[in-house]
């Protein structure tokens, strides 16, 4: 059975199914390597989502690199949201004002 599931999971990654390959690690619980084939496959709000609700600490480059994903395709709510999370108000603020969400961003500026 587990050769079977390492053959799967290959054939996913080899085919560019990146998001049921993060999909599959995500359920055995590797959560960095689900974070990366999200990433891989153009899927930053999930990988952010799944950084936002998991309890493992990830490596800063790897938070950078989400955040980055999600600038690129223009998600700067889901950036705000996902800097808010990490509690990294500064970072969220610029992602809203560059979203031009400005009334999230002066409420989260009179939070702090």
């Amino acid at each position: 059975v587990a050769n079977l599931k390492r053959n799967y999971f290959q054939w996913l990654v080899d085919t560019n199914q990146e998001e049921k390959a993060g999909s599959m690690k995500e359920k055995e619980g590797d959560f960095t390597s689900a974070v990366k084939l999200y990433l891989r496959g153009g899927l930053p709000a999930r990988a952010a989502q799944l950084v936002s609700k998991s309890q493992v600490t990830f490596p800063n480059d790897t938070l950078e690199t989400i955040a980055q994903a999600l600038f690129k395709v223009g998600m700067y709510d889901r950036a705000g949201d996902f800097f808010e999370r990490l509690n990294l108000p500064e970072r969220a603020i610029e992602a809203y004002r560059k979203g031009h969400m400005y009334r999230r961003a002066v409420d989260l500026s009179r939070q702090f």
